[in-house]
């Protein structure tokens, strides 16, 4: 699993130094990483790309450095009891509502 996991975040390096308007490759990278991203979690159940603040999957992975960073500090601006149950199963895409 963690030569895999290093695969992956060598391939998400890669992408994220990719313009995605200009580079047609950005997609296709993407989905590879969303694919694989997706094995894993259902392999361990759990977050396999270490950005979720739960431990469990919420979507971060397909994110880039920058939306991951917009959405972590917005996650660590919510108060701590409503991060109890911000997130649910059906938050695929970060914060649920």
């Amino acid at each position: 699993m963690n030569k895999i996991r290093e695969l992956l975040d060598d391939i998400i390096k890669v992408r994220n130094d990719l313009v995605a308007q200009s580079n047609p490759h950005f997609q296709d990278l993407t989905n590879i990483i969303y694919k694989w991203e997706n094995k894993l979690a259902t392999k361990q159940g759990t977050c396999s790309c270490g950005r979720s603040p739960t431990g469990l999957c919420v979507g971060w992975h397909i994110l880039t450095e920058e939306q991951y960073g917009e959405k972590k500090k917005q996650y660590e601006e919510i108060p701590e009891e409503k991060k109890q149950t911000i997130f649910h199963s059906r938050a695929i895409d970060g914060l649920g509502e």
